[in-house]
């Protein structure tokens, strides 16, 4: 009995839990190592809540009741990412759109940019987005790679990143046949002028981004659509 009470007292207790989180994607794992080849210790649900340990580049080792274990860090949202959440959508709210646009496909709406960062939740395909800022992100499984990433506003109250190839740029019907296949990753109307044909018309200046262009590069060229009333068309320069 003594030498049980001993091992017992001697037994490393668990560390203190630094925060709170809550399961954002469906069938998370909970693995025994911090590696997604790792045996797989229970799946959590959206909802369900787990407490942080410690983190360790993406992943949290984290404790739910008697047990411990590893999640990525893309499948949870503590405590900090939702303050961190609600600055961000607070620093949006007057922030003006570079352009409108919709989804291709389903897509992760992640807190920050990155492949690895935690997931706010899943946008459908056809969702209509506000285009905030583009942000162009180095790939930590591909040196010398990188990514180009949106942050967008679905919502109000909802703002965060996208990579830029699940978004469509919108394009004003009346300029739209000029296109000649560049993404006008920027949109904005100069003015306004009553036609007493076609009516209200808008002249336009857009940022427009060739196809395989350096991801560097916000975009490659300028072009200024106004109307020509004589001729009832766009013309560019």
């Amino acid at each position: 009995l003594l030498l049980c009470v001993f091992a017992s007292a001697c037994a490393p207790k668990s560390p203190p839990a630094l925060q709170q989180a809550t399961v954002n994607q469906e069938h998370a794992s909970l693995r025994a190592r911090d590696s997604s080849t790792s045996k797989t210790l229970r799946v959590l649900e959206p909802g369900e809540h787990v407490e942080v340990l410690e983190q360790q580049g993406r992943w949290y080792r984290v404790r739910l009741a008697d047990v411990e274990g590893w999640m990525e860090v893309s499948t949870l949202l503590t405590d900090d990412m939702r303050n961190h959440i609600q600055e961000s959508v607070n620093s949006a709210i007057n922030q003006i759109p570079e352009n409108t646009g919709t989804l291709a496909q389903d897509a992760n709406l992640r807190v920050d940019p990155g492949r690895n960062t935690a997931i706010l939740r899943r946008l459908t395909a056809r969702t209509s987005v506000e285009v905030l800022e583009r942000k162009t992100v180095p790939r930590d499984d591909a040196p010398g790679r990188f990514d180009s990433w949106l942050k967008i506003r679905s919502s109000p109250m909802e703002v965060g990143w996208l990579l830029s190839g699940f978004v469509e740029f919108d394009v004003p019907e009346g300029i739209a046949p000029y296109t000649e296949d560049f993404a006008y990753s920027a949109v904005k109307s100069l003015q306004e002028i009553d036609d007493p044909i076609a009516g209200t018309v808008h002249w336009y200046v857009v940022g427009e981004r060739k196809p395989g262009t350096d991801p560097n590069l916000d975009f490659t060229g300028i072009r200024v659509f106004t109307w020509n009333s004589k001729k009832q068309r766009y013309e560019t320069a």
